[in-house]
């Protein structure tokens, strides 16, 4: 498989590093392209490929059977539909859109495409994850009755300073919500299982007032279809980054993933069931981002190879995003809002 990446910023090092560890697929990164020339030639003189500068030229020039897409939020979409269009594969970095109007188009390119897209909910691949998935979908511990999170971690000036598009809303699109938090909130709706009928919340910009649009610290309150709730709060302003917390709390207990671990908490605090093996060879990345990529581009690439479904898609990944984008919508309007009719 001929391999080519779009963006080679911060995120892309766990796509190299993990492309790296698709050999025995026959994986070749073959070119990257950047907006900036210099990164661009760096990455490609490290790898041993092409470099680039306009990514469609890239796509004239490689004809690759994979693109990923590491850039900001706001090109994921047309960068996407442009690769689809051609039938290249795509693994795209979350999140998959930033508005209602480019998800329903998104899903949509997916659809009428020969190829596949992927999206990076990497934290689904954590062996915690897996796991805890595995306990609440066998009805050992009963139905699930609410749901919970829990998001700290530390953004700072330097942070958003590193990148432009960091901290505004044309580019980033957001802050804490679709930028980190997007990812727990995502592994709310995978465990639980639950369909969300109504989202209200809350953000604020506490830390960086004057130096970023976006926001820094959500509150977000869901019901679901079935009448049970859902809460987290989410902040990038804590005092140090801390593994998201997610407690699924069932009829006959309550499953906590917290990073490698999960637990059945008890009225003394909490019993182990699971800790993973933090000397896998497969981990890439921060323990705050998740450190699976490996894992789900080992499972995108075999799924391209084999013809079989990739779980994570544009519509399934859509799910979470267009959750957040109804709590941009109830924070800036005071209202609760239905998620069926935002979604028309």
């Amino acid at each position: 498989m001929k391999i080519n990446l779009v963006g080679c910023g911060g995120i892309a090092r766990c796509h190299f590093e993990s492309i790296n560890n698709m050999k025995s697929r026959g994986a070749v990164l073959t070119a990257v392209a950047d907006i900036i020339p210099e990164r661009a030639e760096r990455t490609a003189d490290e790898f041993g490929c092409n470099a680039y500068t306009d990514y469609v030229e890239m796509l004239d020039k490689e004809h690759p059977d994979v693109l990923h897409i590491c850039t900001p939020h706001y090109l994921h979409v047309p960068m996407a539909l442009e690769a689809l269009s051609r039938d290249i594969n795509v693994v795209l970095e979350k999140p998959c859109a930033v508005s209602v109007e480019s998800l329903k188009e998104i899903i949509e390119a997916e659809k009428k495409s020969n190829a596949k897209l992927g999206v990076c909910f990497q934290n689904r691949y954590n062996p915690s994850v897996r796991f805890a998935k595995n306990l609440i979908d066998s009805g050992e511990y009963g139905a699930v009755t609410a749901v919970r999170a829990l998001v700290t971690w530390r953004r700072d000036a330097d942070y958003y300073a590193a990148d432009a598009w960091r901290g505004t809303l044309k580019e980033e699109c957001g802050g804490v919500l679709i930028n980190q938090a997007i990812h727990t909130h995502d592994l709310m709706k995978y465990l639980s299982g639950k369909t969300t009928y109504s989202v209200d919340g809350h953000i604020s910009n506490f830390h960086l007032k004057d130096e970023i649009e976006v926001e820094d610290t959500a509150s977000v309150y869901f019901t679901f279809t079935d009448s049970t709730r859902g809460v987290y709060f989410a902040t990038n302003a804590a005092g140090s980054s801390m593994s998201p917390l997610v407690d699924i709390i069932l009829e006959k207990g309550t499953i906590r993933v917290e990073g490698s671990c999960v637990s059945q908490l008890t009225s003394d605090g909490g019993v182990i069931l699971f800790s993973s093996d933090k000397s896998d060879k497969n981990i890439v990345g921060k323990k705050e981002w998740g450190d699976s990529h490996t894992r789900l581009i080992d499972d995108f690439y075999d799924c391209v190879q084999t013809g079989r479904d990739f779980a994570i898609n544009a519509a399934e990944a859509g799910k979470a995003v267009a959750e957040l984008l109804a709590v941009y919508e109830s924070s800036k309007t005071g209202n609760t809002i239905l998620m069926n009719e935002f979604l028309k």
